[in-house]
């Protein structure tokens, strides 16, 4: 299920980034008079970025954990 996920995400989530530097704005540019529907569509980009992050690091891990048990 990780490894589906991040498959999905990752490129979506490298092409969120690619946007944001080529607009040098702010990753989260969070303003007291967002609605919730704007807020939201801030957020979720870097809410999948990170979990995008977390999976790919702990895929490697077990990878690794993996070979290292296996030797």
């Amino acid at each position: 299920m990780f490894i589906t996920f991040s498959r999905i995400i990752y490129p979506l989530s490298v092409f969120w980034l690619q946007i944001r530097i080529n607009k040098r704005t702010n990753f989260l540019n969070i303003d007291s008079k967002m609605r919730t529907s704007q807020l939201w569509f801030n957020l979720l980009p870097v809410i999948a970025s990170l979990l995008t992050v977390i999976f790919s690091l702990t895929n490697a891990f077990l990878f690794i954990l993996e070979k290292l048990i296996n030797f």
